[in-house]
């Protein structure tokens, strides 16, 4: 039977019998918010309710607004116009 040292110090100290395998997972927090929207009064203002989940998705995940892309061309000239190395 395997077991991690963490599961081997549980099942010497007790905790139960067959426990095995035991893993720590380190959880770290993260910080958050809550957001209560006001869909009537953002209608009131003409901001339609997929607009407002949009601007809060863009403000929590980020938006992509360009992409680098990066070419590497290697030209080689065919043998009978290569110049000759003296």
């Amino acid at each position: 039977m395997r077991s991690t040292p963490l599961g081997a110090a549980a099942c010497a100290a007790g905790w139960h019998p067959g426990l095995t395998d035991l893993e720590v997972e380190k959880q770290v927090l993260a910080p958050q918010i809550k957001v209560r929207v006001d869909y009537a009064a953002a209608a009131q203002y003409g901001v339609p309710t997929p607009q407002v989940l949009a601007m809060l998705q863009s403000l929590v995940e980020g938006e992509q607004v360009a992409q680098i892309v990066e070419v590497v061309a290697v030209l080689r000239w065919c043998c009978d116009y290569r110049p000759q190395r003296v």
